[in-house]
């Protein structure tokens, strides 16, 4: 069994000095609602199916509502909670398609070509395929530097 380390470093700030005299180091961050406002970068399995749960819970739960009521109130809520996951899902999408070395041009011909089932496809498969191990030109992996074991 050979041991391979991933050539990748972590993305670090350096920061102004501090009451020591040495540069202290902080790791980058991002906030919880950065990925659903931008396309670029990579997206991890795990937290593409976090960011998604988040995301069509409310639709979901609306549905359920609708189906046992008589009122048309859930059923509008259902309406524009689905709208506003479907607007939301597509920089998750997009973000994941560029973990597994695609451009996001492929999720709108796919779109284009499916009209209201590609998104729907497009994230249930987007789950299943492993991304691109090590960076690629969309940027770091988002696992980070992990050890691989190859017999």
């Amino acid at each position: 069994m050979t041991k391979c380390n991933r050539q990748m470093k972590p993305k670090l700030i350096l920061s102004s000095q501090g009451f020591s005299g040495r540069p202290s180091v902080k790791t980058e961050r991002k906030h919880f609602l950065a990925p659903f406002f931008t396309i670029y970068g990579r997206m991890s399995r795990v937290r593409y199916l976090k960011y998604l749960l988040s995301l069509w819970a409310t639709p979901v739960l609306s549905f359920i509502l609708s189906l046992n009521s008589n009122t048309n109130d859930a059923t509008g809520v259902f309406l524009i909670s689905g709208i506003i996951a479907i607007f939301f899902s597509i920089p998750l999408i997009c973000q994941r398609l560029h973990d597994t070395s695609h451009s996001a041009a492929s999720f709108f011909i796919c779109s284009i070509l499916l009209p209201g089932f590609g998104v729907c496809i497009s994230a249930i498969l987007l789950m299943f395929v492993t991304g691109t191990i090590g960076p690629n030109r969309y940027g770091e992996d988002p696992l980070g530097p992990q050890t691989i074991y190859s017999f």
